[in-house]
């Protein structure tokens, strides 16, 4: 049974920051939800619906510029399963977007998973805005990520009731 704080991983700053807006025009998303072709891609290009594989991030720490997404039916370690823009005038800085995270993701999370989340086997984290993606790229969204702790899924943890 997972325990209530969550992990939570910043998407981007500085020059990849200035790399993925450079690639935002031209990511390799489908038009449909959680239908994204595989391999390291734009972060600002997951949506919900899309499943990654986070043990492949790149970038190291708790930022990353591209996001290991494969096909739903492949292995896989996580799933994004909403999503939401926060409204700040300005940078509301890290612990306030890891807060904002917690809350939704958490509201989130037993309509997706289908149980309550301190009694499934399945974890949370959220993707959430740097300074510079903030200030750069009007960079505003949250990504709620499921995930299994050092397992792999075939197909979406949608409605997994465990």
């Amino acid at each position: 049974m997972p325990t209530l704080p969550i992990t939570t991983r910043a998407m981007l700053i500085g020059a990849a920051a200035a790399a993925a807006l450079a690639l935002a025009g031209c990511g390799s998303a489908a038009s449909t939800v959680g239908s994204m072709v595989s391999g390291n891609d734009d972060p600002f290009a997951i949506e919900v619906g899309d499943c990654v594989n986070e043990a492949l991030l790149s970038g190291g720490g708790d930022e990353t510029d591209s996001i290991p997404v494969v096909p739903c039916d492949e292995p896989h370690d996580s799933e994004v399963y909403a999503a939401f823009d926060v409204d700040y005038a300005e940078f509301p800085g890290v612990e306030q977007l890891q807060a904002d995270g917690q809350e939704r993701c958490l509201a989130e999370f037993e309509p997706f998973i289908g149980m309550p989340y301190d009694q499934s086997a399945i974890y949370f984290s959220s993707y959430y805005p740097t300074e510079g993606s903030w200030n750069e790229l009007d960079d505003r969204e949250i990504l709620c990520i499921a995930y299994l702790d050092g397992e792999q899924a075939t197909g979406s943890l949608a409605g997994a009731g465990y």
